[in-house]
C-alpha cells in the first residue's frame, strides 16, 4: 500500500530539542494549495535581534500580515502582498522608534500568497526559500550567500529587514505551481548548512522527507534553534463532468465580469453576498463578531479568501500577557498597535466575507434556475464589457510589468515597479488619417524600409569614420612615443615612453580597424625596447632535455663542481656532457647507512664533492667509492622545511631560512651539533627576502627585489643595488664565480642580467623569437670565463651561449 503523502510539515527546534509549532512560521489554507478556487498563505520570519521578546512578537507580526492581506483581496495579488509587507514594516518601525536602540526588533521575511495555481512571493532579506519545479531546485537567495557571518548589526548590513527603515522595497516573484512542486521555507541557521550536504530531498515532492532531512542536518551540525515548513503541491482531485461544466460557466462569468467598471463589479458581488445570507446557517466562515446577537459562533476572526478554518491560533490569545510582561510602562495606544482588530471598519469586515468557500460547499447543488441566471448574467456582463472598451478605449491597464530576469525558475516572473512611460493614445487619435489601400500600403512599407536602411547605413558609416579617425590618432601617438624612446639616452625615460606607446597600441588594437598595421608596429615596438633597454636576443640556445619538476616548497638550483654540472630538482643529478643525459646520484627513498632518505630540501658543492640535505640529515658523496654517507643534523626541534637555498664552503653547510631571517652554519666535522646563527640576528629583515646564496670566503645573498647582500665574518659589509630597467621585482637565482668581474641574475621576466660587482647592469639577455624560449627560470649556472651557461626552467634544461661584454 503506498505511503500517504503529507502536503504540509513543519519543523521547530528550540535549544536543540524539537518542539510543536514555531512562533516564526504561519500557514493558512495550504493543504489544497494550487487547487482551483483555493487561496493560501504561508510566511516565515528570520529573527535578527537577540532579545527575549523576539519570539513573542513574531506571531503578532505574522497575524498582522495575514490581516493586511485579507483587507486587500480585491486588488491584484502583487499589489496586495507588497502593500501588506510595507504596512507591517511601517508599524514595526514605529514600534521600534519608541524603544531603546539595543531593544529594537528586526526580522527577515519570506511570505507567499496563492490564488488558484498562481503563487506570489515577497522576500525581505535575510530570509531563505527553496522551490523545486520540474526536478530542478531553485534557492532565493543563493545558498552561498550564507557562507559569511550573519552576526553584524542590521544597520551595518546591506540587507534591509523589517523594522529597520520606515520604507522598504521587497523582492517580488510570481510563478505557477503544479502538482509535484515543493516549497520549503527555513531559517538562516538551516540555510547555512544545507549546501554542505546533498539536496536530493528537496527535489522530490515529499514534504516529510524534506523536513526529515533538515532535522538530520540540525543533529549533524548541532543547530540549537531552527524553524522550517515544507509544502508539497498535491495532485488535484478529479471532478465530475457536471462540476466541470459548472466551473466553466463560473469562469466565463468571472471573465465577463472583469469588463465591468470596478464600482459595478463590487456592487454586484456585495449584493450577491447580502442575498446569500441565511442560505446556509452552518457556514461558520460567513459569521462575524457583530452577528453574535443572532446566536452565531463568532470565534473565527478575520475570515477571508485564505482558508479561515485552517488559520493558526490568533496572537490575541497571548497579546495581553505579552503587554503585561514587557510593556507595563507603555500606554494603551502602544498596545493597540498590535491589536488584530485595529483600523478595520464593520463595512470592511463585512466586505471581506465574500469568498469562494461558499462555492466549494455548494458545488454540485446548483439549481437549474441558478445556472440559467448565471448564463444570462455572463452574457449581459460581456455586452457591457464590450461597450465599456468601445467607449473608453484608452483606459490605462494597471499592473506590474514582467521582467525577463527569471533567475532560471521555469515559471517565474519577477516584477519591476519602474516608472511607466507616457501614454500618447489621445495624441494619436487626433492625428489626420489617410485612406489605406494595397498600393499605399506597399509604398508605405517601401518608404519605411528605405528610410530604415538609409538610417542604418548613415549610423554605420559615421561610426566607422569615427573609429578610423580614433585609430589613426592612437597609432600616431604610439609611433611618436616609440621614436621618443629611441632618442632617449636614459633607460628609465625610455621605459616610460615605451609603456605609453604600448598602451596606445593596445587601445588601437581593440578598435579592430587594421590588424596588419598593429602587427607591424608591435614588431617595431619590440626592436625599440631591445635597443633602448640594452636587451640582446640569444639565438644559440640548445635544449638538452626534459627535467623532473621539484616538489612543492623545494627550491631547485644548478651548481658547478670540479668542472661538472649538478642539477637539483626532485633529486640530485649529474650532467653527462658527452651524452647530454642526467645521472641520478641521490633521491628520496634511497637507503643510506640503514636509513631511508626523506624529501630532499637542497643540494650544494661541499668539500671536493656534492652534498644533499633532507631536513634532518646531510649526505656527503665520496666520488672514489661512489657512495654516500649520512650525517645527522643537530636540530632545535622539527626537521627543516623552510629552506630557500643551501650552500657549502670548505666542508661547512650553510642554510638560508627566510622564515626566521637567519643564515645557519654547520661545521663540517660537527654536523650533529646545533647550528650557529652566522649573522647573530643582524640583517634579519633583509634575509627574510633572500632567494639564493653563494660563498667564496664572503657570503652573497640575493633578495627577491634584486639586492645583493655582502656579508663578511658575520656582518653585513655592503648592499649592492642592481639598477635594472625595468626594475627587478621577482629575482629567482644568481650565479657568481670567485675572482670574476661579473655576476648573473635571473628574474621572473624571463631575462638574465650580466651585472658588474658595483650593481651596474652591463647587458640583458632574452631568448630570440626563433630560438627555444627561456621561460619560468628556476636556476642558472654561468661560466663567465667561457661565456656559456645552463638555464633550468620548470620543465627543461637549456644550454646557452652568451656574447662577450662590451669593451667599454
Amino acid at each position: 500500500m503506498p505511503q500517504l503523502q503529507v502536503p504540509l510539515v513543519t519543523l521547530s527546534i528550540e535549544n536543540g530539542m524539537r518542539t510543536g509549532d514555531s512562533p516564526y512560521v504561519r500557514t493558512a489554507g495550504c493543504d489544497q494549495i494550487g487547487a482551483a478556487g483555493v487561496h493560501s498563505f504561508f510566511a516565515i520570519l528570520e529573527p535578527l535581534s537577540p532579545h527575549p521578546e523576539t519570539p513573542d512578537l513574531a506571531p503578532l507580526i505574522l497575524e498582522r500580515l495575514e490581516q493586511e492581506l485579507a483587507t486587500r483581496q480585491k486588488v491584484t495579488a502583487t499589489a496586495a502582498i507588497s502593500a501588506s509587507v510595507e504596512a507591517v514594516n511601517a508599524e514595526l518601525y514605529e514600534y521600534n522608534e519608541q524603544r531603546q536602540h539595543d531593544e529594537r526588533l528586526y526580522y527577515g521575511l519570506t511570505c507567499g500568497l496563492t490564488r488558484d495555481d498562481d503563487l506570489y512571493l515577497a522576500q525581505v532579506l535575510p530570509s531563505q526559500i527553496l522551490i523545486s519545479q520540474d526536478g530542478v531546485l531553485h534557492t532565493f537567495p543563493g545558498l552561498e550567500s550564507w557562507h559569511w557571518s550573519r552576526q553584524e548589526s542590521p544597520e551595518s548590513s546591506l540587507e534591509q529587514p523589517l523594522g529597520l527603515h520606515s520604507e522598504l522595497e521587497c523582492d517580488l516573484y510570481h510563478t505557477r505551481i503544479e502538482p509535484g512542486d515543493l516549497i520549503v521555507l527555513c531559517s538562516g541557521s538551516l540555510a547555512r548548512v544545507i549546501q554542505r550536504e546533498p539536496q536530493d530531498a528537496f527535489v522530490q515532492s515529499d514534504a516529510q522527507a524534506a523536513i526529515s532531512h533538515l532535522q538530520e542536518l540540525t543533529e549533524a551540525y548541532n543547530v540549537d534553534n531552527a524553524a522550517s515548513v515544507a509544502i508539497a503541491v498535491p495532485e488535484l482531485p478529479k471532478t465530475s463532468r457536471y462540476k466541470r461544466d459548472l466551473a466553466v460557466l463560473r469562469n466565463i462569468a468571472a471573465a465577463a465580469a472583469s469588463f465591468l467598471p470596478e464600482e459595478t463589479a463590487q456592487r454586484l458581488r456585495r449584493n450577491d453576498v447580502r442575498n446569500g445570507e441565511g442560505v446556509d446557517a452552518q457556514a461558520k466562515f460567513r459569521q462575524t463578531d457583530y452577528q453574535q446577537a443572532q446566536t452565531v459562533d463568532a470565534t473565527v476572526l478575520w475570515p477571508d479568501t485564505i482558508h479561515a478554518e485552517e488559520r493558526a491560533p490568533t496572537a490575541g490569545d497571548y497579546a495581553s500577557s505579552y503587554v503585561a510582561d514587557h510593556h507595563r510602562d507603555r500606554d494603551d495606544e502602544n498596545y493597540e498597535y498590535w491589536d488584530p482588530r485595529r483600523g478595520v471598519s464593520d463595512e470592511d469586515e463585512f466586505d471581506s466575507h465574500y469568498s469562494d468557500v461558499d462555492d466549494r460547499d455548494r458545488e454540485g447543488k446548483r439549481t437549474l434556475t441558478e445556472i440559467v441566471a448565471g448564463a444570462v448574467l455572463a452574457l449581459v456582463a460581456a455586452v457591457i464589457g464590450v461597450w465599456q472598451l468601445a467607449v473608453n478605449r484608452d483606459r490605462s491597464m494597471d499592473g506590474p510589468r514582467e521582467d525577463e530576469s527569471t533567475f532560471g525558475l521555469p515559471r517565474l516572473q519577477r516584477y519591476d515597479n519602474s516608472i511607466q512611460g507616457p501614454d500618447f493614445t489621445g495624441v494619436r487619435r487626433r492625428l489626420p488619417r489617410a485612406p489605406i489601400n494595397k498600393y499605399a500600403g506597399f509604398v508605405s512599407v517601401g518608404l519605411v524600409f528605405a528610410l530604415a536602411a538609409g538610417l542604418i547605413y548613415s549610423i554605420s558609416s559615421s561610426r566607422d569614420r569615427e573609429r578610423t579617425e580614433e585609430f589613426e590618432t592612437l597609432m600616431e601617438q604610439a609611433v611618436v612615443a616609440r621614436q621618443s624612446a629611441l632618442q632617449s639616452s636614459d633607460p628609465v625615460v625610455a621605459q616610460s615612453f615605451l609603456q605609453a606607446s604600448e598602451a596606445r597600441l593596445d587601445e588601437a588594437a581593440a578598435l579592430g580597424v587594421n590588424d596588419e598595421l598593429i602587427l607591424t608596429e608591435q614588431a617595431a615596438m619590440v626592436e625599440a625596447r631591445d635597443t633602448s633597454l640594452g636587451i640582446e636576443r640569444l639565438g644559440n640556445i640548445q635544449v638538452l632535455g626534459g627535467i623532473p619538476s621539484a616538489p612543492e616548497g623545494v627550491s631547485p638550483n644548478l651548481f658547478f663542481g670540479n668542472g661538472q654540472l649538478y642539477v637539483f630538482t626532485d633529486a640530485l643529478y649529474q650532467l653527462d656532457p658527452e651524452q647530454s643525459r642526467l645521472m641520478r646520484l641521490i633521491s628520496a627513498g634511497d637507503e643510506i647507512d640503514g636509513h631511508t632518505v626523506g624529501e630532499l630540501q637542497g643540494a650544494a658543492w661541499g668539500y671536493g664533492s656534492p652534498m644533499a640535505m633532507d631536513g634532518a640529515n646531510v649526505y656527503t658523496y665520496d666520488s672514489t667509492t661512489t657512495s654516500w654517507t649520512r650525517h645527522e643534523l643537530g636540530l632545535f626541534g622539527d626537521p627543516y622545511s623552510d629552506i630557500s637555498a643551501i650552500s657549502g664552503y670548505i666542508g661547512n653547510l650553510y642554510l638560508l631560512s627566510p622564515q626566521s631571517g637567519q643564515l645557519l652554519r654547520y661545521h663540517g666535522d660537527q654536523f650533529d651539533a646545533l647550528p650557529e646563527d652566522w649573522t647573530s640576528g643582524a640583517a634579519a629583515d633583509e634575509l627574510a627576502h633572500g632567494v639564493d646564496v653563494m660563498i667564496d670566503g664572503r657570503i652573497y645573498v640575493l633578495t627577491e627585489n634584486g639586492q645583493v647582500l655582502d656579508f663578511y665574518r658575520g656582518a653585513l659589509d655592503n648592499t649592492v643595488e642592481i639598477s635594472a630597467t625595468p626594475e627587478i621585482e621577482d629575482a629567482v637565482a644568481f650565479s657568481y664565480q670567485s675572482g670574476r668581474s661579473h655576476l648573473y641574475v635571473a628574474d621572473a621576466n624571463d631575462r638574465i642580467l650580466r651585472v658588474a660587482t658595483n650593481g651596474q647592469v652591463v647587458q640583458q639577455f632574452m631568448s630570440d623569437f626563433d630560438a627555444p624560449q627561456i621561460r619560468n627560470i628556476q636556476g642558472i649556472a654561468i661560466d663567465d670565463a667561457l661565456g656559456s651557461g645552463y638555464v633550468l626552467t620548470d620543465n627543461a634544461l637549456l644550454q646557452v651561449r652568451l656574447p662577450g661584454p662590451p669593451r667599454d
